[in-house]
């Protein structure tokens, strides 16, 4: 079993999964396999500007294409659904609760610079974005009822009210995307939820630069001790 395999069957509580969906329309699955690698070299490139001085407590930031053949969502953090061809990573922070909340900024940051880039992230706890803006939530917000309507476009957070899938508690993943798209459907969240957020985030990426030169410094002072 590779490293990748291994990542994907070992669930444990500190990790966040994260997936990036590229407006694909009407391509082919030639096409699409282009504009997914055409997109992942773009999120490489700017993950790596926004990491360069950061230290991973575990594992770092990776993304990987995934296919109609394999963007089966992955069992232990949700049921099976197809998904539209997306970009999927899975990252264990391990006691380092900051990577996790770097990996936001660092998804915000990558649809704020790419077009029509759709991102969606989730941990143990389901959607955990809607925990840091529990004081400001909508009435109708859940655990039940908020599965699958956490999203990140344009570096803004969106979220798929109830009349959209006309009352159904589950939506689907395919149709959400769809409607992120869709100027004339309103999914943008309340100033209150977006500042709650960004909040948590705020001072990344400098802060884990900081982390970076602290964690050398006391490394430097170790080895003069030596």
């Amino acid at each position: 079993m590779n490293g990748s395999n291994i990542l994907e069957c070992i669930r444990e509580d500190d990790f966040i999964e994260y997936f990036l969906f590229p407006d694909l329309g009407f391509l082919s699955e030639d096409e699409q396999e282009l504009i997914l690698n055409e997109t992942l070299q773009k999120c490489e490139d700017i993950v790596r500007d926004i990491t360069r001085h950061h230290l991973w407590h575990k594992d770092g930031f990776s993304l990987r294409p995934r296919t109609s053949n394999t963007n089966k969502l992955l069992e232990g953090t949700q049921k099976n659904e197809n998904l539209p061809p997306h970009l999927y990573g899975v990252t264990h922070f391990g006691e380092n609760i900051e990577d996790e909340w770097l990996i936001v900024y660092i998804v915000l940051e990558l649809t704020r610079q790419i077009p029509k880039l759709i991102g969606r992230m989730i941990d143990v706890d389901g959607e955990f974005l809607l925990i840091e803006a529990a004081d400001v939530l909508p009435e109708w917000v859940n655990p039940e009822t908020a599965e699958n309507r956490v999203y990140l476009h344009d570096g803004k957070i969106h979220i798929i009210e109830p009349t959209f899938s006309e009352g159904k508690t589950r939506v689907n993943i395919n149709e959400v995307v769809k409607c992120i798209y869709d100027d004339a459907v309103k999914t943008v969240a309340s100033t209150e939820i977006q500042n709650a957020v960004f909040k948590r985030i705020e001072g990344y990426p400098k802060k884990s630069r900081k982390t970076y030169i602290l964690l050398g410094c006391m490394f430097q002072l170790e080895l003069q001790l030596l």
